[in-house]
């Protein structure tokens, strides 16, 4: 994708987030741990959108937090959901390319799936770095699309498999394998990637007779020609079973549908 930006709404960014991030207190102890910055901490969360990760860096013990979006209806709805929070977070209109802050004003600068849009990952995580004071870090949260993990209870280890590659079938990588070198080219040093899980536990995730019923059509007409058609056959058949599940009145089970996000930082020298 060329550079710019994606068009989100408020109810997409806080139920996507909500649901891949169903615990942010302990992804705050992630990064209160991940991040070593003694006493008063000033952070930037830059293309904020609704402030769903600024609200959780706000809860680290000292950090005096900003919020930064070029979007101002994404803006407005962070303001309201930071102050019914009780956070003082300061919310900013900007642009990503061109920070309005001065060189050094943060001790901790971060971005949270985001950089995917931009093509110049380098230069977006270049304007990080100026406005980060030297033995700050500046941060960033991308997903790795291909690593997609999906587990239904009841189905065979070659079903699962030919859903988890039904899942991945034509995307992109992610950004989060780009950016340790993107990181080391522009001069960061100590340069470190941590994981985390976006999704987790799914109850009942895959009885829902709709969206099985689109799955196979794609199946059947070779979906992205990414499954041969042994693997074609074991999806199809995975896809049978559950939606002949999805019309029973079985008990909870209990699955796995998520994919890694790599949280990558680098020190400013």
């Amino acid at each position: 994708m060329a550079d710019g930006w994606g068009q989100y709404s408020v109810e997409h960014l806080e139920i996507s987030r909500a649901k891949g991030f169903a615990n942010p207190a302990l992804l705050g102890k992630v990064y209160e741990a991940f991040l070593p910055v003694a006493g008063p901490v000033r952070v930037l969360d830059v293309a904020c959108g609704t402030g769903f990760f600024t609200r959780m860096l706000a809860g680290i013990p000292g950090a005096q937090v900003a919020g930064m979006d070029i979007d101002p209806a994404l803006l407005a709805a962070a303001e309201e959901l930071a102050q019914q929070a009780g956070l003082p977070i300061r919310f900013v209109q900007g642009d990503m390319g061109h920070l309005p802050f001065e060189d050094g004003a943060f001790d901790v600068v971060t971005s949270h799936i985001v950089l995917e849009v931009f093509d110049d990952k380098a230069a977006v995580l270049r304007e990080m770095q100026r406005v980060c004071r030297p033995g700050g870090w500046v941060c960033a949260m991308e997903p790795v699309y291909t690593a997609y993990t999906t587990w239904v209870p009841g189905l065979t280890d070659a079903e699962n498999r030919a859903l988890n590659l039904y899942m991945t079938a034509g995307r992109s990588m992610g950004a989060a394998v780009e950016v340790p070198d993107a990181m080391h080219r522009i001069g960061l040093a100590e340069v470190e990637t941590i994981g985390w899980f976006w999704g987790g536990a799914v109850r009942n995730g895959w009885r829902n007779a709709r969206r099985l019923d689109a799955m196979k059509r794609e199946a059947e007409q070779g979906f992205a020609d990414a499954l041969t058609a042994d693997e074609g056959a074991q999806l199809t058949a995975a896809l049978d079973l559950l939606k002949e599940r999805s019309d029973q009145a079985l008990p909870d089970d209990l699955g796995i549908s998520g994919m890694p996000v790599l949280i990558t930082k680098g020190r400013v020298k």
